[in-house]
């Protein structure tokens, strides 16, 4: 089972399941006059040292490479499009990116006019592939 690939309600329902089935057994148990070990996972101390590290980044390993693999696991803890991404603006906002934006021939906003990207008849979407998703994290690697 690849738990990374669930979200947070798959996971929720996960639990519940577990608990349920927990619970079934534990009844069978008790009608066979079989005895267990009850652990509430509440009731335990918590170990205090665990509990906070000053210094969080210090703990993560940091490969000098990113490889296809790492960023199609990264990729596959997010929704969302394929066809299109966008990139966050100087100014804030974020931006679909367009193949054509810098070509003075199609790109209606190179002829300074003003027309928002999705009314462009010469609109063609970005997809979002495996390099970008390693330039994206190679370049927090190396602020």
């Amino acid at each position: 089972m690849n738990i990374e690939a669930f979200n947070t309600d798959t996971l929720r329902k996960l639990v519940r399941n577990l608990q349920d089935e927990n619970k079934k057994l534990k009844e069978k148990l008790d009608e066979a006059n079989i005895p267990y070990e009850e652990i509430n996972l509440f009731e335990q101390p918590i170990d205090k040292s665990a509990e906070y590290d000053p210094d969080q980044g210090g703990r993560i390993i940091h490969p000098g490479y990113i490889t296809e693999n790492m960023a199609k696991r990264f990729f596959s803890m997010f929704w969302g499009r394929e066809d299109v991404y966008a990139k966050r603006g100087k100014n804030g906002g974020y931006f679909p990116q367009c193949a054509n934006r810098w070509n003075d021939h199609l790109c209606p906003k190179q002829q300074n006019q003003k027309i928002f990207c999705d009314e462009c008849i010469n609109k063609k979407w970005t997809r979002l592939d495996v390099k970008k998703i390693i330039n994206h994290l190679f370049s927090y690697m190396h602020k």
